[in-house]
């Protein structure tokens, strides 16, 4: 009986070292967090004791955040509007679980610390400050691997140009600069191929693009009928396996027209 189980056996250990240890949740996507928690842990280190911190409830708090942040926080359902300090002083969201309303209203009304996907708010600064930061993967040693982080990437906070210029970009804040220095990442070509585009060098935007899509997986390439086009898929392995899709739009969606 051994024997004739431990070909499963064997699939499903990789699957659990793949999945952290959790399996698929009953079907349902697993979120390691990994950058949740670095931005978390780093904006711990810089801010003032006897404070806490409000969450948007896109953070989708769980008790490790308290823990990771070694103070107070709340989901709160209100988006901050007024400088504050004490408990309400920091207030952290994720754009990706936003509308484009409340995150034009927190870069409007506050100095803004991007960390990757995440803005922090340090309500007792004074408004008008926009600094961004990549939370860029890493691969753990071998010590790291065994005791830290067997099962993902590591995460390392550090200042980005191109995050700095894409999201400036996104929030109309000028002066905004290119970036003088190569792109190095593939995040770094994708925005480079924007930066191109946006200042219509026609050479720069294809050099870039050919680039970024060096060794993607072109197979299932496909023009939709709003002209947007689906360029490639990249997957990358390591400690976390990451999957990227390329489109090429062609301008704003119709409900950016309106808005």
């Amino acid at each position: 009986m051994p024997l004739a189980i431990l070909p499963d056996g064997l699939r499903a250990l990789h699957y659990a070292h793949r999945s952290g240890g959790r399996f698929n949740e009953s079907g349902h996507p697993t979120k390691p967090d990994k950058d949740k928690v670095a931005a978390l842990q780093w904006l711990t280190a810089r801010m003032a004791p006897n404070t806490g911190v409000a969450l948007h409830p896109g953070m989708r708090q769980s008790l490790w955040v308290d823990w990771s942040m070694r103070r107070p926080a709340v989901t709160v359902s209100h988006m901050p509007t007024t400088p504050a300090t004490g408990q309400d002083r920091y207030y952290v969201a994720d754009m990706r679980f936003m509308s484009a309303t409340e995150q034009e209203a927190l870069v409007a009304s506050f100095s803004i610390t991007a960390l990757g996907t995440f803005l922090t708010v340090d309500r007792a600064e004074p408004r008008g400050a926009f600094r961004a930061f990549d939370i860029a993967r890493r691969e753990p040693s071998f010590l790291e691997e065994y005791w830290v982080s067997s099962s993902h990437a590591l995460r390392r906070v550090a200042p980005n140009p191109y995050l700095s210029w894409e999201l400036r970009d996104r929030f109309e804040l000028s002066p905004n600069e290119p970036p003088t220095a190569a792109p190095v990442t593939f995040e770094d070509l994708r925005i480079a191929h924007n930066i191109a585009v946006s200042r219509g060098d026609a050479a720069a935007e294809q050099r870039w693009l050919q680039a970024l899509l060096a060794g993607t997986d072109r197979r299932a390439q496909h023009v939709f009928g709003d002209g947007a086009e689906l360029l490639g898929a990249r997957l990358e392995q390591g400690s976390s396996y990451v999957y990227s899709v390329y489109f090429l739009a062609v301008g704003p969606t119709r409900a950016n027209r309106s808005s």
